[in-house]
């Protein structure tokens, strides 16, 4: 089976530097509303209308494509940014995730970096048009956590 691998495309500006250091550090309390874990991998988003500032987990199962023609909760049609079909997140066998960019006009980021191709570990900040995730890879139960 092939897998995709890392494949940067471009190094980004200064500016798009500053743009996604700012991002990276706003991600981090979105792993922290989800500590423990998860029933499968999911895409972790703030939730901006709910005024709040709550975290949706969005689970990721067989083939997602996010864009703006995607169905919902994948579709953000109002996202002049995002391409119709951006990119996909690709479920492996035993949950390994792997986001493809689509040949989408703004590209893939992944913790900063513009890829076409990237094996996603937990914590990566994922962003595409005007849409940001973290991804969670559901973590697995620690043996401590189980109630014997």
């Amino acid at each position: 089976m092939n897998t995709p691998t890392d494949q940067t495309t471009s190094r980004p500006t200064s500016a798009e530097i500053e743009l996604l250091q700012t991002r990276l550090l706003d991600s981090k309390p979105l792993l922290d509303a989800f500590p423990g874990p998860l029933p499968a991998p999911c895409l972790l988003r703030r939730v901006l209308d709910t005024g709040g500032g709550d975290v949706e987990a969005l689970p990721l199962l067989g083939v997602v494509v996010i864009g703006r023609q995607s169905d919902p909760p994948f579709g953000f049609p109002d996202d002049g940014s995002l391409s119709g079909r951006h990119f996909r997140i690709l479920v492996g066998p035993r949950g390994r995730c792997y986001a493809e960019d689509l040949n989408s006009t703004n590209g893939l980021w992944v913790n900063g970096r513009r890829v076409k191709q990237r094996l996603l570990v937990h914590g990566d900040a994922i962003h595409a048009g005007n849409q940001d995730w973290v991804f969670h890879d559901g973590g697995p139960l620690d043996p401590e956590d189980i109630a014997e």
